[in-house]
């Protein structure tokens, strides 16, 4: 195997695991994602540009098509499993935000997540989820609503 992939899996895995958990939120349908993203990742990795932050554009948008896939599969649809957040490696703060984030439709938790975590720009969201700016934006102000909402309960 290839050092540089090894060394792409190990810095950006753990991030592509917690964008995939926001929408399947099931540890073991995630695990299995992440490694499909990473197959398909390595079968052309050497096509793709050597810049990091291009690679875990590009393995995002992997992930959420596997993920959306993965949601509207036959398989998903008849075996709904929804973890304990509070046995996973978060601190105290984001077990909360994550027990509060699973209560929230995927489409808007995606941008929440990518926006809030990851630190992209409305503009890079849009060109990641291949979406309209506008789309984004109002997703992004739904989320928070429902969330605001989902917090005050």
């Amino acid at each position: 195997m290839d050092e540089n992939f090894t060394t792409i899996y190990k810095q950006l895995a753990p991030d592509i695991y917690k964008l995939i958990f926001s929408y399947t939120l099931n540890t073991c349908d995630t695990k299995d994602i992440l490694q499909n993203v990473f197959i398909k990742y390595y079968k052309n990795y050497k096509r793709y540009p050597n810049d990091i932050i291009q690679i875990k554009k590009i393995l995002i948008r992997i992930a959420s098509n596997l993920s959306k896939n993965f949601l509207k599969s036959k398989w998903h649809s008849k075996t709904l499993l929804i973890d304990d957040v509070s046995k996973y490696q978060f601190n105290d703060n984001d077990t909360r935000m994550v027990a509060e984030l699973s209560k929230i439709p995927h489409q808007y938790r995606i941008v929440l997540y990518l926006f809030y975590y990851e630190g992209y720009k409305i503009s890079e969201i849009s060109e990641i989820l291949k979406m309209n700016e506008s789309t984004i934006k109002q997703r992004l102000r739904r989320a928070r609503e429902k969330l605001q909402k989902e917090m005050e309960i």
